[in-house]
């Protein structure tokens, strides 16, 4: 399973997502109706103009997790020659908290009152990074055995032939 704004709404909320993707200069689109789009069910209560607007919220939202995506990729693949399909969970989870962050383009870096002073959503972006970057240093691993189905990329190929049988036919 890939990162998609369905499970960015399951994780989050509707609502969330909703004011997260909503397009600048646009009401936030109704947590309802996003709900409905993403899950293809009826907006027949809706105006074309506010399913318009939904459907502009969820392209902003798979906009970010296609960014979140490429990113987890490009440190998987300074490891492996190929990113594992389908994805592991783990990896879901570090790609959701990078396009999470990447539907906040405003934050605030600073957050008074947390422990360590830091926004918890850049908290969870550092902290996705951080293991990605544990992950490509061979520190971590994704959760699957020895990540049996991605090969090392740096893994240096190995010739192999028959043994050599010395006749005398010609």
């Amino acid at each position: 399973m890939a990162i998609t704004p369905l499970l960015l709404a399951t994780w989050y909320g509707a609502q969330r997502l909703a004011q997260a993707a909503t397009p600048p200069h646009r009401p936030i689109v109704d947590a309802e109706l996003l709900a409905a789009v993403l899950a293809a069910g009826d907006t027949s209560g809706w105006s074309s103009e506010q399913i318009a607007d939904a459907l502009g919220a969820i392209a902003n939202a798979q906009s970010a997790c296609d960014a979140a995506k490429a990113e987890a990729n490009s440190y998987v693949l300074l490891r492996a020659s190929s990113v594992p399909a389908p994805a592991p969970d783990v990896l879901n989870v570090w790609e959701g908290r990078i396009a999470w962050y990447r539907l906040h383009p405003d934050l605030r870096i600073s957050a008074e009152g947390t422990a360590d002073g830091r926004h918890p959503i850049h908290r969870d972006y550092d902290d996705a990074i951080k293991s990605l970057r544990d992950y490509r240093d061979g520190k971590q691993g994704l959760g699957i055995p020895q990540d049996a189905n991605v090969p090392p990329a740096t893994a240096e190929v190995e010739w192999q032939s028959k043994p050599t049988q010395w006749t005398r036919s010609l």
